[in-house]
């Protein structure tokens, strides 16, 4: 199995929609339209695994316009929870924890921030043309 699968968190809705509202209004400034090449998701790790629990987390993370990092995934709006111990108890490595936003570092109008108390555990599977399809 590939090392490309990525476990992520799939935030609510409403904080789907603001993500996208904010990727929109990146990819109109910088031309830049990686943000559409995965749902929004709040990546944990790379997996080599395609099995996971679908289940339902109750976590409360916040996510703000100050908080931007790179990662090797590109910038994530990093997650203010430690998700570590979840790292763990799924054999993924330590890595920071976000939503991934953009490959190229985004600038924003406005400042924002933004919280979520449930994620719903998913699975990206890296297809053999470099797009990912998720799994629910």
């Amino acid at each position: 199995m590939t090392q490309d699968n990525l476990l992520v968190l799939l935030p609510p809705p409403d904080v789907a929609r603001q993500v996208r509202r904010l990727q929109k209004a990146h990819y109109e400034r910088s031309g830049d339209f990686s943000p559409y090449s995965t749902p929004v998701a709040l990546i944990l790790g790379r997996c080599a695994s395609t099995r996971f629990d679908r289940r339902t987390l109750h976590i409360t993370a916040t996510f703000s316009s100050d908080d931007v990092i790179k990662t090797g995934f590109g910038h994530v709006l990093r997650c203010s929870a430690d998700l570590s111990q979840l790292q763990r108890e799924m054999d993924l490595p330590q890595t920071e924890c976000g939503i991934l936003f953009s490959k190229e570092k985004p600038v924003f109008d406005e400042d924002f921030s933004f919280s979520a108390d449930r994620f719903t555990l998913a699975l990206l599977r890296r297809e053999k043309d470099g797009s990912y399809l998720l799994l629910q």
